[in-house]
């Protein structure tokens, strides 16, 4: 009986070292994923690059960022964060869709990507 016991442990231990963990947004393979998508959203080579840094900067593609004193949130550092939902309910969670809120943004307020980071590497802030 102890036997069987001391078995069925060790299964469910072994078991449990084989499952396959839960994929976290600053995963390496996430953030590649993201950078493919941006890159997709984004056609032109240096539009992608200053893209590419401002969200370096700002969440280093993570988009579940969250910065503990302004409430900024995602790969954008929007704030309040909730002004994502204009692209989609699943903003929190979708990084595709937090990367159309950006770009909705970066065209309605500085018509490129470029002008944007210019901006964000001048003040501090886009």
């Amino acid at each position: 009986m102890k036997l069987s016991h001391t078995a069925i442990l060790l299964f469910t231990i072994f078991q449990s070292s084989l499952a396959i963990p839960e994929k976290r947004a600053d995963d390496p393979a996430t953030i590649a994923a993201i950078k493919v998508m941006a890159h997709r959203m984004v056609k032109n080579g240096e539009s992608y690059n200053c893209l590419a840094a401002i969200i370096d900067r700002q969440s280093g593609w993570d988009y579940e960022a969250k910065n503990p004193s302004s409430g900024a949130y995602g790969l954008f550092q929007a704030y309040p964060p909730d002004r994502m939902a204009s692209a989609g309910g699943d903003w929190k969670t979708n990084p595709e869709t937090q990367l159309e809120w950006g770009l909705d943004y970066i065209r309605s307020r500085h018509r490129t990507a470029c002008a944007a980071w210019k901006t964000l590497k001048e003040t501090g802030s886009w």
